[in-house]
């Protein structure tokens, strides 16, 4: 006779379920984010994200702190470790955003996305730094993705920054050009015939509002045409003013208010006086509003 199981209290067979094995391997989605985590391992969740996971952010940051439990998970990423000290020696330090990417075609995406300015097409750009995907969908795609990672959008946005403040001059710059303005002497690049040294004054940097171009022709001579140059400098004690308010050594502006105030009523002395003006004023007041009426 057959053996039987033991019985639970209720007279049922106590069977065990066999515990589900975890395979071995990793999914593409655990690759891409073991990459992703040594890349930057500062935001496990964002890594997750990188790694192109569609939950939400706290469904990545939950399946990301467990995963980074697992065994075949620190297995992989101690070994992209290891690759990256044998490659660099560098592992850990801090990501220089001034450098080029080491990727060439990480880097030529970068300066395309850059190129475009406002009209920004990760899909154009991903195709301009040499990619071959299948379709312009794909391209949109993986250029998207690729833009997620750490080291292309901080790179990005150091080039951003850097194209920002060298299209802003500084207040030292602003100095510097209005000390060249009062001290620029145009009679140093008048030559002896008459004629003005126009490559020396460009030469030099000579601040000028307008030049005006004219053609003249050669009285007596058929076909003859000579080039009149007229231009027109800033004003030196203007520039010297300007120059004075920025670094505040200016005297203060005073202003003095000449003449008398009309249209005023004079003020009262008293109540009585006070509601005399009050009553005056509220019976102009509804003169005005009959006479609009009437129109």
């Amino acid at each position: 006779m057959p053996s039987q199981g033991k019985k639970g209290r209720k007279g049922k067979s106590a069977t065990r379920k066999p515990k589900r094995k975890t395979s071995a391997k990793l999914t593409t989605l655990q690759k891409r984010f073991c990459r992703e985590y040594v890349a930057d391992p500062r935001d496990a969740a964002g890594a997750l994200d990188r790694a192109g996971s569609k939950g939400t952010p706290q469904a990545r940051a939950v399946t990301a702190s467990r995963w980074l439990k697992e065994a075949k998970i620190k297995k992989e990423i101690a070994r992209l470790e290891a690759a990256a000290d044998q490659t660099s020696g560098k592992r850990g330090a801090i990501f220089d955003p001034s450098l080029p990417l080491k990727k060439p075609k990480w880097e030529a995406f970068v300066l395309a996305v850059f190129n475009q300015h406002e009209q920004q097409n990760y899909g154009e750009a991903y195709l301009a730094a040499g990619y071959k995907p299948g379709t312009r969908d794909a391209a949109s795609k993986m250029g998207s993705a690729l833009m997620k990672k750490h080291e292309v959008s901080e790179r990005l946005k150091w080039l951003q920054q850097q194209a920002a403040d060298e299209s802003v001059d500084t207040a030292r710059e602003r100095s510097q050009r209005l000390t060249r303005i009062g001290r620029q002497n145009l009679l140093k690049y008048l030559r002896e015939d008459g004629t003005m040294d126009v490559a020396g004054m460009k030469a030099d940097g000579v601040v000028l509002t307008q030049i005006d171009v004219q053609e003249l022709r050669v009285k007596g001579v058929e076909g003859a045409q000579c080039m009149q140059l007229k231009f027109k400098t800033p004003d030196p004690l203007r520039a010297a003013e300007i120059r004075n308010k920025m670094d505040g050594s200016n005297a203060p502006e005073e202003v003095i208010h000449k003449g008398e105030i009309t249209n005023m009523p004079p003020t009262p002395r008293s109540i009585a006086e006070w509601e005399e003006q009050a009553a005056e004023a509220r019976k102009k007041h509804e003169e005005r509003q009959r006479k609009e009426g009437r129109s």
